[in-house]
């Protein structure tokens, strides 16, 4: 429910993280303020940016993926998991230019507690195979969908999207990407990134959507390496 929503994103409020204020009731509504995010959504600026035919900047990318690390860290640091991790649900305050703008992470309706995981399917494309097989949302869950993000991001489409749900979940049963390394790969040369960093942005990539929940990177090591960048 929506105070449920609200407790969990005040409880991980951070810098990299919408701030909500206490909902308001009256005898049919609940209202609450949030931090308004001046440049619209990371997906929103992602798009525009493919409209325009001009992929994201690689500095763009690595600053606000950044960001996002940041964001899911702390919300892990509160012992809640989020459970929707994509663009979509991040939004892009400050400015003037994009290398100030900070993406900032929102919409908890998902979120859970370590505690009391969620099995609530959140986005398809964005969202570990696991979940499909009955398990519950974790830290685990939510690397994935960093992940997802990240080759998004990069490729400017999901990797493992497709024309219905339905195909997108089979695809991701069946370890069956539409779009691979090969393509992230091209995405990177396009923009003239070196060959060093290729190489650590393939391994992250690989890293955070590595199949087996347990294997998957620990955000401190992701965090270090965009730092390094």
């Amino acid at each position: 429910d929506i105070e449920r929503e609200i407790n969990l994103q005040r409880r991980a409020a951070g810098p990299f993280v919408i701030a909500a204020g206490r909902p308001t009731y009256t005898r049919t509504h609940a209202y609450f303020l949030l931090t308004y995010g001046s440049a619209g959504s990371l997906e929103a600026m992602l798009t525009a940016d493919l409209a325009e035919q001009s992929p994201t900047p690689i500095t763009d990318v690595l600053l606000w993926f950044g960001h996002m690390v940041l964001a899911v860290q702390r919300c892990h640091a509160q012992q809640v998991v989020h459970g929707d991790i994509k663009p979509e649900n991040f939004v892009l305050t400050g400015g003037p230019t994009r290398g100030r703008m900070v993406a900032k992470l929102t919409d908890f309706g998902l979120a859970s507690t370590y505690a009391d995981p969620t099995r609530a399917i959140g986005t398809i494309t964005y969202m570990a195979p696991e979940l499909l097989r009955g398990q519950g949302t974790s830290v685990a869950s939510d690397t994935w969908s960093l992940g997802a993000s990240l080759y998004r991001m990069l490729v400017g489409i999901e990797r493992y999207y497709d024309d219905t749900a339905e195909a997108v979940a089979l695809r991701l049963l069946q370890r069956r990407p539409q779009f691979g390394q090969a393509d992230l790969e091209h995405s990177l040369l396009y923009r003239g990134v070196s060959a060093a960093l290729r190489h650590s942005i393939m391994g992250l990539v690989a890293g955070l959507m590595h199949f087996d929940p347990a294997q998957r990177l620990p955000l401190a090591k992701v965090e270090a390496a965009i730092r390094l960048r």
